[in-house]
């Protein structure tokens, strides 16, 4: 019975994993922020996994979503790497607190650390490595202009839209898995 469940949360996180690539397609941009930098929901599926079975779970899912989008969207490796570790740490720091404190009070933490730590990190992360492997921006101030006008409200806006998205999302789907199958 245990390797059956085994199984069946692999084939779980497998298809969380193709859902969040295929939600990830139906993207938006955000006004006033250049176009490259769009709004997608692919985190749900991730969050569902994180929720349900740890935060090594929503980053598997987040891993499956972008090796997808690599192989079959042509996405370009130095994009998908930022988008793996901005999803990794905003569902991982999600589940991790929601762990800790079950039920609302959790999911509030949760939301307001994992898209402030996303935020801070991505930022770093842009400055440090991204975009000097762009190459676009190298002049120090530029980059910090660029963090703070456009990569900084950028995840902020996301880590929100996503968290509120998510709280309906969670109602109807995490109570229905945990219904229907004994692994959870």
């Amino acid at each position: 019975m245990q390797q059956k469940s085994k199984v069946t949360k692999m084939v779980l996180l497998a298809l969380l994993g193709v859902i969040s690539f295929l939600i990830e397609n139906i993207s938006f941009p955000i006004p006033t922020i250049p176009i490259f930098l769009k709004v997608d929901f692919s985190e749900l599926p991730a969050l569902v996994g994180a929720i349900l079975f740890g935060p090594l779970a929503g980053i598997v899912i987040e891993f499956i979503k972008n090796a997808f989008h690599l192989m079959f969207a042509g996405g370009e490796i130095i994009g998908v790497i930022a988008n793996f570790l901005a999803g990794s740490i905003f569902v991982s720091v999600i589940s991790i607190i929601y762990r800790k404190f079950q039920g609302w009070k959790g999911f509030v933490y949760g939301f307001i650390a994992a898209t402030l730590m996303m935020t801070l990190f991505m930022a770093m992360a842009n400055f440090f490595v991204f975009l000097p492997l762009y190459a676009a921006i190298t002049d120090p101030t530029a980059k910090t202009t660029f963090i703070l006008n456009i990569i900084t409200p950028f995840n902020l806006i996301k880590g929100i839209l996503v968290s509120i998205v998510f709280v309906p999302f969670y109602l109807k789907i995490v109570p229905y898995l945990r219904s229907r199958s004994s692994i959870l």
